[in-house]
């Protein structure tokens, strides 16, 4: 047997009417394209269906009443009786008829009332879209930092880091300027936007957070921090001379010819007459005049110096080892026209950062005496140094002992290696 069809009454058909305009109604939040079509439809659909059996639904008898909230007053025209006694015969004539306008004229009526009762609904523009996305992203963003361990957090931040340094050495000069103002500005619009009570209260927050920070932190980090602090304040006097060594990142270097982070440049000429190697930018007459001057073939390094410098112990201590076997010292000239040692400033060493060397006067060598000697102001004897020790000491393992006495951090089997390389090699030392 077949499923039987629904009787409808008037007050389920309206009651249905009022249910589709609810669930099917426009919702507050983002919808997608193809929901928001199928809404419609189905909407739509169930909406005509109902108008058809609200159009088809018959008035038995004269009991069926508008509804008072639905009923809508008409003013009474007077008419003649004769015309009145008319229509009431050709409405008693056909009732079907009347019937039929009459659902007809209540199915309009309830079309009226559904359409004002529908909820209108403004549809978000692109902007409001947008907006809605990224506060969506944010929410994300904080629930996913939110579920970070410790060692996460401190990676993401590292690589945020790294991700600024990097965008900010890609910016040109006027870029960076141009951010500079920005950043400014924003700045500027924020505090005045806040009243002398909100101010206050951040400048003592801050102030209170500081203290915080500072409590913690331990001696070393302190004195970290004020040496960071006298370099930044010393830095605009000199130019930016003194740039942080540790805030250096090899991601920063790019171009051409780079290497672990540094522009190592191949010599990419050779002389053919001396085997000189040359920069691309260097003329054939900055090294032999072009074959004028005779040069004797440059020989091969020894072994044992090769030896030393696959050593890593060695390398970093390369710049002593060549200062101990140096035949002079660096001097400089004096106001009084003198040729004295170096007046050192000695503010600017042992920082972080580039290795920097500054003094007063024209840079030049000191030879000093080649014979012992005693100092005039304390009365003991001087100790050779640099050339001397060619000449007054005689014995390779007492020139390797005088010169571990200057820098005591070399290595005394070093030492007497590149000693008697100097007397097999070197003329002068011989």
């Amino acid at each position: 047997m077949g499923r039987a069809k629904r009787k409808w009454t008037r007050e389920a058909i309206e009651e249905a009417l009022r249910q589709n305009a609810r669930v099917n109604a426009t919702p507050a939040a983002l919808e997608e394209t193809a929901e928001k079509r199928k809404r419609q439809r189905r909407r739509a659909s169930k909406k005509r269906n109902l108008l058809k059996e609200l159009e088809a639904f018959s008035v038995v008898g004269s009991e069926s009443v508008v509804p008072a909230a639905n009923a809508v007053q008409v003013q009474t025209i007077p008419q003649d009786p004769t015309t009145l006694e008319q229509e009431g015969k050709q409405e008693e004539d056909d009732p079907a008829d009347h019937q039929r306008q009459f659902a007809a004229a209540y199915a309009e009526g309830q079309r009226k009332a559904a359409s004002e009762a529908e909820p209108q609904v403004t549809r978000p523009s692109s902007a409001d879209k947008a907006a809605a996305k990224r506060a969506q992203n944010a929410e994300q963003q904080r629930a996913r930092r939110a579920n970070m361990t410790t060692s996460q957090t401190e990676r993401r931040r590292a690589k945020d880091r790294e991700r600024q340094r990097a965008r900010s050495a890609q910016l040109t000069g006027s870029q960076r300027a141009a951010t500079r103002a920005v950043n400014r500005q924003c700045q500027q619009d924020r505090r005045e936007r806040q009243d002398a009570v909100l101010r206050a209260q951040v400048q003592f927050d801050n102030q209170a957070r500081h203290a915080v920070v500072r409590a913690e932190l331990t001696d070393q980090e302190r004195d970290v921090q004020r040496e960071q602090n006298r370099m930044r304040r010393k830095a605009p006097k000199r130019c930016h001379g003194h740039v942080n060594h540790e805030d250096f990142r090899a991601s920063m270097v790019t171009g051409k010819d780079v290497g672990d982070g540094r522009h190592r440049l191949p010599p990419t000429t050779v002389c053919p007459s001396c085997q000189a190697w040359k920069w691309a930018a260097e003329s054939d007459f900055i090294c032999c005049l072009k074959g004028g001057v005779e040069l004797p073939p440059l020989q091969p390094a020894l072994p044992r110096l090769l030896q030393l410098y696959g050593d890593k112990e060695f390398r970093r201590h390369i710049r002593a080892y060549n200062q101990a076997f140096a035949f002079t010292s660096i001097g400089a000239s004096s106001n009084d026209n003198t040729f004295r040692d170096v007046n050192q400033d000695q503010s600017v060493t042992g920082q972080h950062g580039v290795y920097t060397y500054r003094i007063q006067g024209a840079m030049g060598h000191f030879m000093g005496s080649m014979l012992p000697y005693v100092d005039r102001r304390t009365g003991e004897r001087v100790p050779p140094k640099f050339a001397h020790i060619y000449i007054v000491d005689p014995d390779m393992q007492e020139r390797a002992n005088r010169r571990k006495g200057i820098f005591g951090d070399l290595d005394i089997v070093a030492l007497q290696d590149i000693e008697n390389m100097m007397v097999e090699c070197n003329p002068f030392a011989q």
